[in-house]
């Protein structure tokens, strides 16, 4: 059900506008999977994910995105 969204949000941002996504379970598949392959996808946890990276747990996320801003 989050896919169906990803087509309304990505109309509303600019040409140049990077899209990150962050998912842990499988409601969060859809959203991965709708959004463009420009866009960086996360996957948090583990088990089988269309995301094109994963971090472990929930801590590595933070700390990557705060690496990331600083």
């Amino acid at each position: 059900m989050r896919g169906v969204i990803v087509p309304r949000v990505l109309a509303m941002m600019g040409p140049d506008a990077v899209v990150i996504a962050l998912g842990g379970d499988r409601t969060d598949e859809d959203l991965l999977a709708a959004l463009p392959p420009t866009a960086l996808t996360i996957h948090v946890g583990g088990g089988e994910s269309s995301a094109a990276f994963q971090l472990p747990d929930p801590a590595s996320a933070r700390r990557s995105l705060r690496a990331r801003v600083a």
